[in-house]
């Protein structure tokens, strides 16, 4: 059986892909980097961002502020499954961690807080 070789895209000189064209619902080959339009630009992508809002309160966009003893500290879920990080400032020292569960993240956020307050003298 004869190799058929893959063409490679007169622009950027890159293999082409034998890829589905959504308008004749068949499939060619071509170039990932200079073929198609831009996916930002595309009508379904503009219609899906329209409804889009930025946070409100400059709260992160996946995560959660909240205080202790009047220190605010900020929860997000991280990138895997089971994994919580929180972040505080405390008397200007940055302090973060990571939890496996959103309960014990901010057990762990509140515990570092009070340490922190208890060496300054803030009971």
């Amino acid at each position: 059986m004869p190799r058929h070789e893959i063409p490679i895209c007169p622009i950027c000189h890159k293999p082409m892909r034998f890829l589905l064209v959504k308008a004749t619902a068949g499939r060619k080959y071509q170039c990932i980097d200079c073929d198609g339009e831009d996916p930002m630009r595309s009508p379904d992508v503009s219609k899906l961002l329209q409804g889009v809002r930025p946070p409100e309160n400059n709260t992160p966009l996946s995560g959660f502020a909240m205080k202790h003893r009047g220190i605010e500290y900020t929860l997000v879920r991280g990138g895997g499954a089971g994994v919580w990080k929180w972040s505080a400032s405390v008397a200007g020292v940055a302090i973060m961690g990571i939890a496996t569960n959103k309960s014990e993240a901010v057990a762990g956020a509140k515990k570092v807080i009070d340490r922190i307050l208890a060496l300054k003298g803030e009971t």
